[in-house]
């Protein structure tokens, strides 16, 4: 109703220029000044009222157009999302390497690097939001600012004609040409949208250690390591087999071996990430079973012979009973620590071998090694506890591997930013401004400023 209303008005206007400039040609008067304005206004505002009997056309003109150029506004906003959702990302990425930063007693490194970066992206993120819903905006409100435009074109007297035939100018280029801004600027510029990946390979994981019959492991040692042998990270789970890493630590989003450390016990396994279990895309969840461990408490656990088989008949927090088949001549070991007091029955077909000791951190452990022909019964309880606690294990989190590399070649920090800066900075600015200026064209075009197109509709002439 409102756009209605306006277009009434705009519709009044033009006649009443027509009609002023119909009166001026018939005063009396010899004055060349005033009478030069008699044509001028009969011919703007017959102009005017062929452009606001063209609304409609012109509304029609911006869809077809846009569908003849394959214009989607879809597009652009999912590659808005995407750029925003990227910049967040890397602030959120270098606020982790800054934490870590500080951590590692490099705080003036995080101070004179990592900050003036995250204030950078800030900026860049809130140009790049603003751009956007004003683009949204010009959208969403074309056909009450192209309304407005032809209000404003048939004021008489050319008082704001130039204002109008802008503002109708840029709704229509706008409109046809801002969702094409995403393929301008991944055309000029191939080589940095695609070669340029800021990611710091990071992922949030709840991690979880069972043995054979799906116990935990509690304060088993987790080590990641590359295919080349180099150490990313270490942890240590809590007394339930479990631990979360969060993203201030994280794991690695690749293929690396997992070796789980357990006293004397050492186990590896090569993992990637399709054997995770995904939460979300860097949220995921890492189980791992011991093949030849059965736990019987914490510290307490059978190292069981390689291809065997087992039942278990009874077991609680402190004692295991089982049924130990092996078709071949066999070692197994059962491991405590030496403050503790074990009581242990072994059946026929096992000979103890040996007993030693072995030292793991804080804390020693006595082993036991047997030879097994056949099958046995084992049985094992703790007489006597004395709680051990967790080892003292300093943990290594994969932020700190991943900020030494960073911080290591400083181009892979500023790079991305580099990137950034070109994407939802420089190369929206050039867009914005050749669209303006493709704008401004079609205003004088529209009498803004250069009159013969006017007169041309008009007269013919």
């Amino acid at each position: 109703m409102i756009i209605n209303d306006v277009i009434v008005v705009a519709y009044y206007l033009s006649v009443l220029g027509y009609y002023l400039g119909v009166l001026i040609y018939m005063l009396p008067i010899p004055f060349y000044g005033l009478k030069k304005w008699a044509p001028q206004l009969m011919i703007d505002s017959i102009f005017s009222a062929i452009l606001i009997f063209s609304y409609t056309a012109i509304l029609y003109i911006i869809r077809y157009v846009s569908r003849i150029i394959g214009t989607d506004w879809n597009v652009f906003y999912l590659w808005s999302a995407k750029e925003i959702g990227a910049i967040a990302g890397t602030m959120a990425s270098l606020r982790l390497i800054g934490s870590a930063l500080v951590s590692m007693n490099l705080k003036f490194v995080s101070t004179s690097i990592i900050s003036p970066l995250i204030s950078s992206l800030t900026y860049l993120l809130i140009f790049f939001i603003t751009l956007t819903t004003l683009l949204t905006a010009l959208r969403i409100y074309a056909p009450t600012l192209i309304a407005i435009g032809l209000l404003l074109h048939s004021i008489p007297f050319r008082l704001s004609r130039s204002a109008g035939a802008m503002i109708i100018s840029t709704v229509i280029i706008f409109s046809i040409a801002a969702p094409l801004m995403p393929v301008f600027i991944e055309t000029i510029t191939p080589s940095i949208s695609q070669q340029i990946q800021y990611s710091l390979n990071l992922l949030s994981s709840r991690i979880t250690i069972r043995d054979i019959i799906g116990r935990p492991v509690p304060y088993a040692v987790i080590k990641i390591y590359s295919r080349g042998g180099e150490l990313l990270a270490r942890y240590l789970t809590g007394p339930n087999g479990e631990t979360y890493v969060g993203a201030d630590k994280g794991i690695p989003n690749d293929t690396v071996y997992w070796n789980i450390v357990y006293g004397p016990y050492n186990y590896t396994v090569l993992m990637n990430a399709s054997q995770y279990t995904w939460i979300n895309e860097t949220y995921c969840s890492v189980h791992i079973s011991l093949p030849d461990v059965a736990i019987v408490s914490e510290y307490v656990f059978i190292k069981l012979p390689t291809g065997s088989s087992i039942s278990v008949s009874y077991h609680n927090s402190s004692s295991l009973t089982m049924n130990i088949t092996s078709y071949k001549e066999s070692i197994f070991y059962i491991v405590y620590p030496s403050n503790n007091t074990m009581s242990i029955t072994v059946e026929s077909n096992t000979t103890l071998l040996t007993t030693y000791s072995y030292k793991w951190h804080n804390i020693t452990f006595i082993i036991k090694k047997y030879k097994l022909y056949g099958n046995t019964c084992l049985s094992i309880s703790t007489s006597k506890w004395i709680y051990m606690g967790p080892p003292d294990v300093t943990e290594y989190p994969f932020i700190n591997h991943v900020v030494k590399e960073k911080i290591s070649s400083p181009s892979m920090l500023i790079m991305p930013i580099t990137r950034f800066i070109y994407a939802v900075f420089v190369g929206p600015m050039v867009y914005v401004a050749v669209l303006l200026s493709s704008s401004y064209a079609l205003a004088r075009l529209l009498g803004g400023a250069e009159p013969r197109i006017a007169r041309l509709i008009v007269t013919g002439v």
